[in-house]
């Protein structure tokens, strides 16, 4: 068989397992809404400690700080998914709470949630077997998620006023999702050992991801030309139509032709030991 039909089929193939467990997750969480088996688990900004208000001359907008050594500093929130089967997708809206997590499991004993807080850094963990969540994040502080799923999926909504430091994934079967949306995002890191991963649209500003994918594909849509990706593949192939190539230091090197002199660049490095890289 071509390594274009392997590159094919097994994009597809990914994709759908992705895009069918996040919907799963969709459906069972709307049944539990209209049923009112749904529970919300939200953390206020009051609950982080030392904290204070300030004008941003730029923005003439009151941010929340933490106060450390007299000093006033914008607090980061990690945001640690741990979940064993299921799906989570990720929001962002215009809130103060630091979080609002709806799961579907009625009586909580599947999710559980915990944080701590070190200076200005605040950790969350929302560690769950089974449940669907969703979680609500805000678009006034600033985050690093880190998700790990053993079998599942994951779908991100970000938007043009999310602020992320980084965004690792891990999954061991299953997918992900992610709509950057023109979000504020330095750096994205993901890992699959059977599944895919569909990135959406373009970052703001320049952003870098790194992808390793065992068995399965990476789709990049609606990028408007403005990545460059260097691409390893073991077995398989690509699809990567209008973009300049060039092969270096045992990377397919290829690059948008909008890339070069664009304000919003997606740099990537992608490995996939079986599968297929997508880019339209």
């Amino acid at each position: 068989m071509k390594a274009s039909k392997i590159l094919g089929i097994l994009i597809i193939i990914a994709l759908i397992l992705s895009i069918a467990i996040v919907g799963v997750n969709s459906f069972i969480l709307n049944k539990d809404k209209a049923s009112g088996n749904t529970v919300s688990m939200i953390m206020k900004p009051d609950e982080i400690e030392n904290i204070t208000y300030a004008d941003n001359n730029e923005t003439n907008i009151s941010e929340l700080y933490v106060t450390v050594n007299e000093s006033n500093i914008r607090p980061t929130i990690n945001i640690n998914i741990h979940q064993k089967v299921g799906a989570v997708k990720i929001e962002f809206a215009d809130t103060d709470d630091i979080y609002n997590v709806t799961t579907s499991n009625s009586n909580n004993a599947s999710t559980t949630i915990k944080h701590s807080q070190t200076n200005e850094t605040v950790t969350v963990d929302i560690t769950s077997k089974s449940a669907g969540n969703t979680i609500v994040l805000s678009n006034k502080y600033r985050y690093n998620i880190n998700a790990e799923l053993l079998s599942g999926g994951i779908n991100a909504e970000l938007s043009p006023n999310s602020q992320i430091d980084t965004m690792g994934l891990n999954i061991t079967l299953g997918g992900a999702n992610i709509n950057l949306n023109n979000a504020y995002i330095n750096h994205l890191d993901n890992h699959v050992t059977v599944g895919g991963v569909n990135v959406n649209g373009i970052p703001h500003g320049y952003a870098h991801m790194d992808s390793e994918i065992k068995i399965g594909g990476l789709n990049l849509a609606n990028n408007n030309q403005k990545v460059y990706v260097r691409s390893n593949i073991e077995l398989g192939g690509y699809n990567a139509e209008g973009y300049q190539y060039n092969y270096f230091n045992g990377f397919n090197c290829l690059k948008g032709n909008a890339y070069d002199g664009s304000t919003e660049q997606f740099d990537i490095t992608s490995k996939i030991q079986i599968g297929g890289l997508n880019i339209r």
